[in-house]
C-alpha cells in the first residue's frame, strides 16, 4: 500500500482490512520504512483493540537493527495504557542502538497522556505546527 507521500506502507484497519492509510474515520496502526528509519504511524483511537497491531508493530521495530524510531501521532485522537507500553518498548529498542523515538505531532488529548505519565520528560516529542 502506498501513502500519499509516496512510501510504502503496512496496516491494517482494526478489523484486518486493507485501508488507505490517512482516512480519518478509521482506527488504525500503519509502519512506513523511511531513509531515516522506521515511521510509526497512528490513526484514531488506539487502545486494547488495536493490540494485535502494536504487536506487529513492535516485532517490525524489533526484526530490524535498532534505529531512530518515529510515531506520527497526528491523527491519532485517544492513546490507551496499552499504547504508552508501547511506546516504553519503542523507546528503550531505539536507545539501545544510540538512538531516540520520536513522538511527532501529538494532538491535545495524546499530549494530555503523554505528560501526565511523564513521557515528555525521557522521549523527543515533537508538537504540531
Amino acid at each position: 500500500m502506498t501513502n500519499p507521500l509516496g512510501s510504502e506502507t503496512h496496516g491494517a484497519d482494526q478489523d484486518g482490512e486493507a485501508a488507505a492509510p490517512f482516512d480519518a474515520d478509521l482506527n488504525a496502526v500503519y509502519w512506513e520504512d523511511q531513509p531515516d528509519g522506521l515511521h510509526v504511524v497512528l490513526v484514531g483511537e488506539i487502545d486494547l483493540t488495536n493490540h494485535a497491531r502494536l504487536k506487529e508493530a513492535q516485532a517490525k521495530v524489533e526484526s530490524s537493527p535498532p534505529a531512530a524510531l518515529t510515531v506520527d501521532l497526528s491523527r491519532a485522537t485517544f492513546i490507551d495504557s496499552t499504547t504508552l507500553g508501547f511506546f516504553a518498548k519503542f523507546s528503550e529498542y531505539a536507545k539501545s542502538g544510540g538512538h531516540q523515538l520520536t513522538l511527532y505531532a501529538p494532538q491535545r488529548a495524546v499530549l494530555r497522556a503523554l505528560t501526565i505519565v511523564g513521557f515528555d520528560r525521557v522521549m523527543n516529542i515533537v508538537p504540531a505546527s
